[in-house]
């Protein structure tokens, strides 16, 4: 009996177990179909941004507020909660947009006219709560638009004409004592004039397509001869031009407070800067005393800032004139010489002369590289007449 009773014993222990086991596999499998009966409650969702319509504003200028709306929001019954969230992905400065989808604020007056891209996005979070478990879906649109900026509002008595005579004035720059000087590209002259448009004169003519222009501090004009693949200072009377970039269609030129050119070589896709002591020059430089029909003293002219000729640059200057008193001559060493005629009257004679810096570079077995700058200068020699 006892044997039996043990024996029944360990039947029913084993029925108990099993018994046990079942209920914990229900329990463990009833957990994830609670889960299953919650579907995704943004499957299929149409949610999406509704068009405010044209956008515009002023530089300097508050916009009127625009209130940006989504559409086809998922209902927020229970157990689900719905909310929108918005963000601003792309605005013009000055602008801001709420959580709530508010744009507003003041365009900022430095934005030129133009139509410029505005980005938004919505955010939709639909959060279920089921059986003490929480879960969250969340669904994100852009919806991207323009708005378009006019500059500020400018009547007819806020301008004024100045000047006159051009052919598409490409630059301009104002020095410090007011005076405006203009590159009149498609006359291939640089004028100056008064900040009123009064005693306009020409300082420079002959140039290919003067386009970018400006000014320094000691008013040397800087213009960007773009036809002419250079840059040439000059003063600010058109004399003594000076080549200080050779390039590929250059356009614009700007200088800094302490006399280094920038420029943008437009041929060539780069920005050349030239330090503002490396500019090859023809210095001023005083000329020995003439008297027509007697010989001159041979003068030697010379050149400042020429690049070091060292290995494996070699560099040549040679001179030439386009103007000199009858009877004189100069080399291209750059030596004047020769006896003024006897028939000059006394006095002020302007001397044109051009000097040409070349540097030639070969290194190994490469090809020479040759660049040139050339400088003129307008000097003076004063020619005594005997009896004068």
């Amino acid at each position: 009996m006892s044997r039996s009773l043990r024996s029944g014993f360990r039947h029913r222990a084993g029925r108990a177990v099993a018994v046990v086991g079942l209920v914990a596999t229900i329990a463990f499998v009833s957990a994830p179909a609670v889960a299953s009966a919650a579907p995704n409650p943004l499957a299929g969702s149409t949610f999406s941004i509704s068009s405010p319509g044209s956008l515009s504003g002023t530089s300097g200028q508050p916009i009127t507020p625009v209130q940006f709306v989504a559409s086809n929001v998922d209902v927020s019954t229970a157990p689900a909660t719905t909310s929108i969230r918005w963000v601003p992905e792309q605005l013009p400065k000055g602008l801001t947009l709420s959580g709530t989808g508010l744009l507003s604020g003041t365009l900022k007056a430095a934005i030129p006219r133009g139509v410029y891209d505005l980005q938004v996005k919505a955010i939709e979070t639909v959060t279920t709560e089921l059986n003490g478990k929480q879960r969250i879906d969340r669904r994100r649109v852009r919806f991207d638009t323009s708005i378009s900026i006019s500059g500020p509002s400018v009547t007819s008595s806020d301008q004024t004409a100045i000047g006159s005579g051009f052919s598409e004035p490409s630059g301009v720059a104002v020095d410090s004592s007011g005076h405006v000087f203009v590159s009149d590209a498609n006359n291939g002259r640089v004028v100056k004039m008064n900040s009123d448009g009064s005693n306009l004169i020409t300082i420079a003519s002959g140039l290919q397509f003067p386009y970018g222009l400006t000014v320094d501090s000691s008013v040397h004009v800087f213009v960007a001869e773009s036809n002419n693949h250079r840059v040439v200072k000059m003063d600010a009377d058109g004399s003594n031009q000076t080549e200080i970039v050779s390039g590929s269609a250059p356009a614009g030129v700007a200088v800094d407070s302490s006399g280094t050119v920038f420029v943008s070589d437009l041929g060539n896709t780069k920005i050349i800067v030239v330090p503002s002591n490396a500019s090859f020059n023809i210095p001023d430089q005083i000329l020995p005393q003439a008297f027509a029909g007697s010989t001159l003293s041979p003068t030697q002219l010379v050149v400042d800032k020429v690049d070091p000729s060292t290995s494996p640059r070699v560099t040549s200057v040679r001179w030439s004139a386009s103007s000199l008193p009858a009877g004189l001559w100069l080399s291209s060493s750059g030596e004047l010489r020769g006896v003024p005629r006897a028939s000059l009257q006394g006095g002020y004679y302007p001397i044109y002369v051009t000097a040409t810096e070349s540097v030639k570079t070969k290194i190994g077995g490469a090809p020479t590289v040759t660049t040139t700058k050339t400088v003129s200068r307008k000097l003076s020699l004063y020619v005594y007449k005997f009896g004068f």
